[in-house]
């Protein structure tokens, strides 16, 4: 089996029109954990994504480089929301996004609710908590215990 770095690194390889069928796959994969509306928003924004590419409005990055930009959005620093991930200048810790989004919040509703907050930053913690998943559960169940 592939670890996540491996199976990033293989899938960036692919070419975009299989990129696209891949990300439809994952999401379909994922309804029995969002509900439909968050599910409908994905498959929509990977659909204006992919049409962007098409299009020639966009040009694509390689895997790792836009990773690597993606993650440079979260910052720990010792002292600040107890050392958690947060979204970079904010206090804004990754794990309360996260929970918000498992409770059901899309993204205009979390935007909504953090309007210092873009897309991009979001994109960055769902990343980030994907590529941490037990640090991030760890920091939920914390808090929910405090």
């Amino acid at each position: 089996m592939l670890t996540l770095d491996q199976l990033i690194s293989e899938a960036t390889t692919l070419p975009d029109a299989a990129k696209a069928i891949l990300i439809d796959k994952i999401v379909e994969s994922m309804t029995g954990q969002t509900d439909r509306d968050i599910l409908r928003e994905r498959v929509q924004k990977a659909q204006e994504r992919i049409a962007e590419i098409d299009s020639g409005a966009v040009q694509t990055i390689p895997g790792d480089i836009a990773l690597a930009q993606v993650r440079q959005l979260i910052e720990k620093t010792p002292g600040v929301v107890g050392g958690d991930a947060c979204i970079r200048g904010t206090r804004i810790p990754v794990w309360e996004l996260v929970e918000y989004r498992q409770l059901g919040a899309s993204t205009s509703k979390i935007l909504e609710a953090y309007p210092q907050l873009t897309e991009l930053d979001l994109q960055a913690a769902w990343d980030y908590y994907h590529s941490f998943p037990n640090e991030i559960a760890a920091a939920i169940a914390a808090n929910e215990a405090a």
